[in-house]
């Protein structure tokens, strides 16, 4: 686009005014700028004349075809840009030379330190050889400047780009004048980045590598792949299914639809709803990959998920409902309680006995009765209801289970093959039954490998939560009345002050002491905040305390927390790797802040939206999960983006505990015999991954919101 208007003339005194005089601070600031940048021109005119005069070239050249277009009033596109962003006043004149030229210095100093100058051999430097100099005869090193006391370099080793990088150094010992010492050196030894004769030596880099990666797990590399390969494969099926299988982009082909409940409007195909269901299950089985598992426990969950799809297809798509009478419902409980609540509940409850000082063997025997108990309750239930009535002389009771009902026992029939032997096992799939080794991933997982882990697992699990914290803090529910929670804490107020108040004050040592055995006065305080701030509503008392205290402390102390304290509040006996406390650290943090970025969200919304989602007569959970929360998570995505961004760099904090991270690793290279002090090039490699890292994840948001048409509808 050209835009032509009649020239005008140049009046010199107005622009002096205008742009040097427009108020009394502006020739001070522009006489000082113009000296800096004078000053640092110069600089890199020493330092590099050539890049530096090109760039003044391009400068010079732009600047004046910008003003030629202004004076002609004969603007395109570009030089319009030019006007409106980078030359439209002195300052800025000034400033975008002085911007270049900082860049462009950065820029080749990088490339001369990590390219031009840099060893990329992993070979480190030979131990000194010592020649006696009647045997010393090596092309052109003159012995008789040995003797003069000077030393020689002989380069012998290039790198990529014909730069010496390695040599020689010949000189005579001093303690011994008949031996020549021979030495192995880099050219470049500077370890400052930018020195002028400073080159890396990405050796270090190459040799450790691995362990930069995935630290240990590189003993279990096979699994590793395999996990990389599913992740492959998922991405070629769902550019496969987004490309080519979905109706969307075929409209003419006999496509299956899935109804989407909720959304009339809207149809799934089979193919989306297997790419997704996919790759929900992918990170189950790539855990279990990473971890380590039995052969029965990876068939458990491909199968229990071919057979969760199969029962979501048939749902969805078939549109029927689960119908399952009495008995069905006694089957199916009697499986869900043997094979997933029973050894849940043995786990926790054993747990609390034993905290509560039962024992060990008490603990069991108790747990165990407790099972067995519920297991007699269903089996008397299913007595009652389909053997009875055959020896009462009764109509056969009818056992229908429906289709739904045969998928979920089927489904559970499936989760029940973990209990079988190996023998069984192998008997029924026809493969050898053996064990996915069980690491330990406080002493195996590391590097980019642990660092990715973690940022992934606080990302996915702290998204949900951060929600839901967000949702309870604005909760309306009613809560508590106060003339049951005054009562209640009064009650627990006076049994403390008669238990544990007297032997507390009586052990005291000091006044501090004696002032906190009397501790349960702060029940009737909290009961009182939570009536007077919340109205008695529990909900949002707990999600509010929640966010602000996590909140309220630093990362670090969250990982402190989770490493130090967690386990003084864990049965004894009860051990959790310390992987899965800075986890847990790491996912209540993040959900704390993603907990405010959704109530901004929620916020920003016109209770309009709110008034017509309960005119059209949406349920509660419609309305939350079709109208409220995809605009307010919409209206928040650079923020949460930002936050998982540095969530991801906030990983390089688990070094301080103890977990070999990226940086981790990266420290103990310049501790390794062979790689003494290099410490530069893996700060640098690490910066490089990061930078990818949170690029690859501010791209994909910059890209989403595109999409969503974010601050443009």
């Amino acid at each position: 686009m050209t835009v032509t208007q009649p020239p005008r003339r140049f009046n010199l005194g107005m622009f002096i005014r205008e742009y040097f005089f427009s108020s009394w601070f502006s020739p001070f600031w522009l006489a000082f700028l113009a000296y800096v940048t004078v000053r640092f021109t110069i600089n890199r005119l020493a330092v590099a004349p050539i890049a530096t005069i090109i760039i003044l070239l391009i400068w010079i050249g732009t600047l004046g075809w910008m003003i030629n277009a202004d004076m002609s009033r004969n603007h395109n596109s570009r030089t319009y840009w030019l006007k409106e962003n980078m030359y439209n006043s002195v300052t800025n004149v000034l400033v975008s030379l002085l911007i270049v030229l900082m860049l462009s210095g950065i820029v080749i100093q990088l490339w001369n330190y990590g390219v031009v100058r840099a060893s990329w051999t992993d070979v480190p430097l030979g131990i000194d050889e010592r020649i006696p100099v009647d045997e010393f005869n090596v092309e052109g090193v003159d012995l008789a400047l040995l003797e003069a006391g000077e030393s020689v370099s002989i380069p012998f080793e290039q790198n990529g780009l014909g730069t010496d990088i390695r040599e020689y150094k010949y000189k005579i010992d001093s303690a011994n004048p008949d031996v020549v010492i021979r030495s192995e050196e880099y050219i470049y030894l500077g370890r400052n980045l930018f020195g002028d004769e400073a080159g890396a030596n990405w050796g270090a880099v190459r040799d450790n590598f691995a362990n930069l990666m995935v630290f240990r797990f590189k003993e279990y590399s096979p699994r590793l792949w395999a996990a990389l390969a599913i992740i492959a494969a998922l991405a070629v099926f769902s550019v496969l299914v987004t490309r080519v299988l979905d109706p969307e982009s075929n409209p003419d082909d006999d496509v299956d639809e899935i109804y989407v409940p909720g959304q009339n409007s809207q149809q799934l195909s089979i193919w989306r709803l297997l790419m997704n269901f996919l790759w929900l299950l992918s990170p189950f089985v790539i855990w279990k990959l990473l971890l380590g598992s039995t052969m029965s426990g990876m068939i458990n969950i491909i199968a229990g998920a071919i057979m969760l799809f199969v029962t979501l297809y048939i749902v969805l798509y078939r549109r029927q409902t689960i119908n399952v009478t009495l008995l069905g419902w006694i089957a199916s409980g009697w499986l869900i309680f043997g094979l997933l609540i029973a050894p849940l509940f043995s786990i926790a409850l054993r747990g609390l006995l034993q905290g509560a000082g039962m024992g060990v063997v008490g603990s069991i025997n108790l747990t165990t009765g407790l099972v067995i108990f519920g297991h007699i309750v269903f089996g008397l239930l299913f007595l009652y209801n389909f053997v009875l009535p055959f020896f009462n002389g009764g109509p056969r009771p009818e056992f229908k289970l429906g289709n739904g009902g045969w998928l979920i026992l089927a489904w559970l029939a499936v989760l029940a093959l973990r209990q079988f032997t190996p023998e069984i096992a192998q008997a029924i799939f026809f493969i050898d039954y053996e064990a996915i080794e069980v690491v330990d991933p406080d002493q195996t997982w590391g590097g980019l490998l642990l660092s990715v882990i973690i940022a992934l697992f606080a990302i996915v699990v702290s998204f949900p939560m951060g929600i839901l914290l967000a949702m309870g803090r604005r909760s309306e529910i009613n809560g508590v009345p106060w003339w049951l929670t005054y009562p209640l804490a009064g009650l627990a107020a006076i049994w403390f002050f008669a238990t544990s108040t007297p032997e507390l004050f009586a052990t005291s040592r000091n006044w501090f002491e004696s002032v906190l055995a009397f501790w349960p006065i702060v029940i009737i305080l909290l009961a009182f905040a939570l009536q007077r701030a919340f109205d008695g509503n529990v909900l949002a008392a707990f999600s509010t305390m929640f966010i602000e205290m996590v909140r309220g402390v630093p990362m670090i102390t969250i990982i402190f927390f989770a490493i130090i304290f967690v386990p003084l509040f864990l049965p004894p006996g009860t051990e959790i790797n310390q992987t899965w406390r800075v986890m847990a650290g790491f996912t209540f943090f993040s959900a704390a802040y993603l907990a405010e970025n959704v109530r901004g969200g929620l916020q920003a919304l016109s209770k309009g939206q709110y008034e017509a989602a309960d005119a059209v007569g949406l349920s509660g959970f419609q309305k939350y999960a079709y109208i409220i929360m995809p605009q307010a998570l919409r209206a928040v995505i650079p923020a949460i983006v930002g936050q998982f961004i540095g969530l991801f760099k906030d990983t390089s904090l688990v070094f301080l505990v103890g977990l070999f991270d990226l940086l981790a690793v990266a420290n103990n290279i310049s501790g390794q015999p062979d790689w003494i002090n290099v410490r530069t090039e893996p700060y640098l490699l690490l910066a490089v991954i990061f930078f990818f890292g949170s690029a690859i994840m501010a791209g994909y948001s910059r890209r989403l919101e595109a999409q969503l048409g974010v601050g443009e509808r």
